[in-house]
């Protein structure tokens, strides 16, 4: 027995805003534009999280490798938040995929189960991904108030606007974590659910009930179970 749910039109919102964070997450994790050095008014170098475009500051292979690396040469200029920073944001990246394939298969597969798991596992990732990129805006602020400095040059650094492009992020993140609460809100809950498992058990059970009186009358001309002479079987 199938529970059909009532998908408001909050889910779609949801789910286009979720959708709308990942394409800005992605393209501020491909952008190599994430720090900025300037002497006199002029970018001399620009870091990103990914040293797609940097060969020098590769493994020694040509691979393209994380900041973070191990065996990136670059990774000892860095700050060690920059490089927590880097790493929260590939893991929000992910998160945003997860989110949205579980929205898609909620719209998908429409069953009371699916509903209320789906719904509860959304809003769970979708809240952890809203939770770190609340870390885009703390950074953001930071902005104006240090001075980044790499240890190997006193050319003044500053963030740039991949930095902003996370904000962004951050607030579609937000938006999609209201419209999906809102619509968790308005979904079947899970006592609906919990009945309507306790009708199929009821209706599942009364069948072989039914089934074993039927066998018996097979085998037997005697009264029914139950001693009710009227009552009607249906096979």
């Amino acid at each position: 027995m199938a529970f059909n749910c009532k998908f408001q039109v909050l889910i779609y919102f949801g789910l286009g805003s979720a959708i709308l964070c990942f394409l800005t997450e992605a393209v501020a994790m491909g952008t190599p534009w994430w720090i900025v050095g300037i002497s006199n008014k002029d970018f001399v170098y620009n870091v990103g999280l990914w040293q797609i475009c940097f060969d020098n500051y590769t493994n020694g292979t040509g691979e393209c490798v994380i900041v973070g690396d191990n065996e990136a040469e670059i990774e000892g200029y860095l700050q060690d938040w920059f490089v927590l920073f880097q790493k929260l944001i590939l893991g929000s990246l992910f998160i945003s995929v997860f989110n949205v394939g579980v929205s898609l298969a909620s719209l998908i597969k429409v069953n009371a189960y699916t509903c209320n798991f789906a719904f509860f596992i959304t809003n769970l990732i979708q809240f952890l991904s809203f939770a770190i990129a609340f870390l885009y805006v703390a950074f953001n602020a930071a902005d104006g108030v240090f001075v980044i400095d790499f240890g190997y040059s006193s050319i003044p650094s500053e963030l740039s606007y991949c930095f902003y492009i996370c904000g962004l992020g951050t607030i579609l993140a937000f938006m999609a974590t209201v419209f999906f609460l809102c619509a968790a809100c308005r979904s079947p809950g899970l006592q609906t659910y919990r009945m309507l498992v306790e009708q199929q058990e009821y209706e599942s059970f009364e069948a072989k009930i039914r089934q074993s009186q039927a066998d018996l009358l097979g085998e037997s001309s005697d009264t029914p179970i139950g001693g009710n002479t009227n009552a009607s079987y249906q096979f």
